[in-house]
């Protein structure tokens, strides 16, 4: 599948999912959840070229580089910026441990928690780890689903009753990307990245 082709595909994702976003919160639509990193600019992106309703939403950790808050303030100040309600340096004394790879209670407590009880976009892609390849395009994040628009579709009934308030339904549009790809996408649209990037 070229580029153009997965392109199609995820706009296509993201317009079969809208009526379930609205389902969820009339007023906003989809949840998107937005970092500044080329993943997420890649779905905003999408989003917009969809014409889908959306609010995007970047939870902050208190340790977030500055240039990454400068990017997105300046090239996307549509994208709310929430503030944690402790920093990482306070939880970790309250939990008496760090956050490590094998131990990642930074992003379950400043992340994982927002868009709850709404249909959530994430950025993830298959590609980039053995854990992530095992993600479907459509997932309860409680791990109650996790397949392909198809089959979410046989079942929504079923599956739509089980989210709950700490729940919520987690669409991945560029899935099946490569990062060749993303680059591709956002150099081929002339979008701007941050500058961290470049400095490797």
């Amino acid at each position: 599948m070229n580029l153009q082709s997965k392109i199609d595909y995820s706009i296509a994702l993201l317009r079969k999912c809208e009526q379930m976003a609205l389902d969820y919160d009339l007023e906003h639509g989809f949840y998107l959840a937005f970092s500044g990193g080329k993943d997420s600019q890649v779905l905003y992106h999408l989003a917009i070229m969809a014409g889908v309703k959306f609010k995007a939403h970047m939870n902050l950790t208190s340790i977030d580089p500055p240039e990454v808050i400068r990017f997105v303030k300046r090239n996307y100040p549509d994208v709310e910026l929430v503030k944690p309600k402790m920093s990482i340096y306070d939880m970790a004394k309250k939990t008496g441990v760090l956050p490590t790879m094998r131990i990642r209670w930074c992003c379950s407590k400043f992340k994982e928690m927002s868009g709850a009880g709404k249909v959530t976009l994430i950025g993830i892609r298959k590609a980039e780890s053995s854990r992530r390849s095992k993600r479907e395009e459509i997932e309860i994040s409680n791990h109650k689903f996790s397949e392909n628009f198809d089959q979410w579709s046989e079942h929504k009934e079923k599956m739509v009753t089980c989210v709950k308030g700490k729940d919520k339904i987690l669409v991945s549009p560029i899935i099946y990307w490569t990062e060749r790809e993303v680059w591709a996408f956002l150099n081929g649209n002339n979008i701007e990245h941050c500058e961290l990037y470049d400095r490797g």
